[in-house]
């Protein structure tokens, strides 16, 4: 997937600021290469090493995405204290179809997660 470089960077900025809590969102598009970046709060109970949208505003944010012919492609996630690669809840909490973009101090990966058992590395293309 094509990610721009200044929405990489964004989520690395985010991700440094709320460490160690894990930071989250969204990058939501349309038809064409109209992405948009969607930072959320972690509204874990235990922010510092999972993540949760808040269930009210995720939905919200869907309802109005969809007025505007968008839907969310990929949820990222910070992991501050470790590497990039999916955990157990993140590959237990996932949604089929969507892709991960997830950050450490190592760096960026993109996963799909297939059938919350099947972790699928994808390529970044940075734009």
């Amino acid at each position: 997937m094509e990610i721009p470089l200044d929405m990489l960077n964004k989520i690395e900025a985010q991700s440094r600021l709320e460490t160690p809590e894990e930071a989250c969102g969204a990058i939501v598009g349309g038809s064409g290469f109209d992405l948009e970046l969607i930072p959320m709060n972690n509204d874990h109970e235990n922010p510092c090493f999972y993540y949760r949208f808040d269930p009210q505003a995720w939905v919200l944010i869907c309802h109005i995405l969809d007025d505007q012919g968008k839907r969310p492609l990929v949820i990222y996630h910070s992991h501050p204290h470790g590497d990039s690669y999916p955990s157990i809840s993140d590959i237990a909490g996932s949604i089929e179809g969507m892709l991960y973009l997830i950050y450490s101090p190592k760096g960026f990966s993109l996963w799909e997660i297939k059938d919350k058992q099947y972790v699928i590395e994808e390529p970044i293309v940075i734009a």
